[in-house]
C-alpha cells in the first residue's frame, strides 16, 4: 500500500502579500504591522498606514485617483497560527482492472473541441486633441513663478484647484477666512507655496495670450465660466488666470486693495468630475495639463513642486488660534474694519497696509526657505488673458450643471452665514422645517440667478462661428474677430 503524503502546512503570512505589494487578492500582509488598504475597487496595497485622498508619490498615470483606504485585512502575524492539521489516514493503491479494446469495425473519432468564446476587451478611450497643434510642443517661453493657496490641514495636490499669487491669496484670506469669529472659515490654517513652471499652447499663443480663462473648481470639478471641455478642446489644458476685479469676478471691481491680486487655475486629470469620481478611463480621456516638464502641448502645460508653507498663526504673530479665540480675540471684524486683540488685518481698504501684510508674508517665506531670487522676485504679476480674444474662438455655452462660477461670488456677503434656528429656536414641526428649507433653497436659487444675470450683463453675444479662425493642418490660422464681437 502507498500512503498519500500529508499536505505541507502554510502559516497565514506565508501566502499574504509582501510590504507595499498588491494585496487585492490575498487581502492580507506578510509583515506584522502592515495592513491591506484599498485604493479603489481594483487595487490595494500592503502599507503601514494609509491617508485617504490623492498621494503625490503614486506613479503619474495613477496619481490623481484617490485612495479610499478601506481596510481589507491585516497581517497573518496579528493572530495566533492554528495548529497544523493532522495527516489524513493512509489510502491503498487501487487494483488495476482489465478493459477490453473497442471493436475495430466501428472506429470512433473524437470531435475537436469548440473554440472558447472570448469577449473582446473594451477599447480604452484616450485624449485626442481637436487641432494638430495641440499634439506638439509650442514656441511659447517657459514661465517660472510662485503660486499659493490657503489650505486646511488636509493634504492634496494643487491640480483641479484655484491658486493665487501672494497678493491674491492675501486678498482671499482677508475677505473670506479671517472675518469669521470663533473659527476660521473652511478651517484654513496655513498658506502653501508651490514653484510652478508654465508654458502656453500654440493656439493660445497664436491668439496673443499665455493664459486662458480662470476656471472655478468645486471639489475638483471644473464649473466654468461656460463649458470647460469646449475651452480645453480649442486651447488644450491651459493655465487660467484673472485679476480679482476682472472677468469672471468683475463684481469685485473697485474693491481690491492688494496690488496686482491674481487668481489662477491648474486643470488636472478628470477635471470634469468630482475627486471621488476619478477612474483610469477618465485619466486617459481627460488627462489635464500637468507633466514633469512643460512643453506647451495640449496635455503638458505646467509642472509644480512644493516650495514651503507658513501658518496663518505665525503670520499674525500668535501662538495658538484656539487660545487667541478663548481670550475673546477676533482676527478681523468687517463692521469695524479692525480686529479684537489683534491689529494685523486692520484697514481692508488701506493699500499701504495691504502691501505691508503681503511683504510680511514674503519675509516669513524668505526666512524659512531662503533662496537666491527671493519670494517677491517670483511673484506672478502678469495675466494676459483677454476675454474678447478668448471668446471670439470658444463658444459661450452655459451648462445647467454649472453653478455660479467663482468662490468669490459666494463671498459677496463676507459676514458669517447664520445658523438655522439660532435666533428663533429649532422648528418644532417637521412640516414647518421642510417649508423653511424649501423657501431658503428658492431664495438661494433666485440669488444665484440674479448674480448670473449681473455677471453677464452688458456682454454682447454673437454667432461665434462667424468669428472662429480658419484651421489648417498646422493648427490655427489667426484671424481677428469682427468689431463688436
Amino acid at each position: 500500500p502507498t500512503a498519500t503524503p500529508a499536505p505541507t502546512y502554510q502559516a497565514p503570512w506565508q501566502y499574504c502579500a509582501a510590504d507595499y505589494a498588491p494585496c487585492e487578492r490575498s487581502r492580507c500582509c506578510s509583515s506584522s504591522g502592515f495592513r491591506c488598504y484599498a485604493k479603489n475597487d481594483y487595487y490595494a496595497q500592503c502599507r503601514s498606514e494609509c491617508r485617504p485622498g490623492v498621494h503625490l508619490e503614486d506613479p503619474l498615470e495613477y496619481r490623481f485617483i484617490p485612495w479610499t483606504c478601506e481596510d481589507l485585512g491585516g497581517s497573518g502575524h496579528d493572530s495566533p497560527s492554528p495548529p497544523p492539521p493532522p495527516p489524513p489516514p493512509p489510502t491503498m493503491a487501487p487494483t488495476p482492472t482489465w478493459t477490453p479494446a473497442p471493436p475495430t469495425s466501428a472506429p470512433t473519432t473524437t470531435p475537436a473541441p469548440s473554440p472558447a468564446t472570448t469577449t473582446p476587451a473594451p477599447k480604452k478611450e484616450k485624449y485626442e486633441p481637436v487641432y494638430p497643434a495641440l499634439a506638439r510642443a509650442s514656441s511659447a517661453p517657459t514661465v517660472t513663478t510662485y503660486l499659493y493657496r490657503a489650505q486646511s490641514d488636509e493634504e492634496y495636490p494643487p491640480t483641479n484647484q484655484n491658486m493665487a499669487n501672494l497678493a491674491g491669496v492675501m486678498w482671499y484670506l482677508h475677505h473670506e477666512i479671517v472675518n469669521n469669529r470663533y473659527e476660521r472659515r473652511f478651517r484654513k490654517t496655513r498658506i502653501q507655496r508651490f514653484k510652478v513652471k508654465m508654458r502656453a499652447t500654440q493656439p493660445l499663443l497664436d491668439h496673443g495670450m499665455h493664459y486662458g480663462v480662470r476656471f472655478a473648481f468645486d471639489r475638483g470639478q471644473c464649473t466654468g465660466p461656460y463649458d470647460c471641455q469646449e475651452a480645453f478642446n480649442y486651447f488644450g489644458y491651459f493655465v487660467g488666470c484673472n485679476r480679482v476685479d476682472e472677468f469672471p469676478t468683475q463684481q469685485w471691481a473697485g474693491k481690491v486693495y492688494y496690488p496686482d491680486a491674481i487668481w489662477f487655475s491648474l486643470p488636472g486629470a478628470c477635471s470634469l468630475k468630482r475627486f471621488w469620481e476619478a477612474t483610469p478611463e477618465c485619466v486617459s480621456k481627460d488627462p489635464g495639463g500637468f507633466c514633469e516638464e512643460p512643453t506647451g502641448s495640449g496635455t503638458c502645460t505646467y509642472s509644480y513642486e512644493s516650495a514651503g508653507e507658513i501658518s496663518i498663526d505665525e503670520l499674525e504673530g500668535i501662538d495658538s488660534f484656539a487660545e487667541f479665540v478663548s481670550r475673546g480675540g477676533w482676527e478681523y471684524n468687517n463692521e469695524t474694519d479692525q480686529g479684537v486683540h489683534m491689529h494685523f488685518w486692520d484697514g481692508l481698504k488701506d493699500t499701504d497696509a495691504c502691501q505691508t501684510r503681503m511683504e510680511k508674508a514674503a519675509e516669513l517665506f524668505d526666512t524659512k526657505y531662503p533662496s537666491a531670487e527671493g519670494t517677491l522676485a517670483l511673484e506672478a504679476k502678469n495675466c494676459d488673458f483677454s476675454e474678447h480674444r478668448f471668446y471670439s474662438v470658444v463658444p459661450r455655452t452655459v451648462l445647467e450643471s454649472n453653478s455660479v462660477w467663482s468662490s468669490a461670488v459666494h463671498a459677496a456677503d463676507p459676514s458669517p452665514a447664520p445658523q438655522l434656528g439660532a435666533a428663533g429656536g429649532m422648528q418644532s414641526s417637521t412640516t414647518a422645517g421642510q417649508m423653511q428649507r424649501q423657501q431658503q433653497q428658492e431664495q438661494q436659487q433666485e440669488q444665484e440667478q440674479e448674480q448670473y444675470r449681473q455677471l453677464i450683463q452688458g456682454e454682447t453675444y454673437h454667432e461665434i462661428t462667424s468669428n472662429q479662425p480658419e484651421v489648417t493642418e498646422s493648427g490655427f490660422v489667426v484671424r481677428e474677430p469682427s468689431v463688436g464681437a
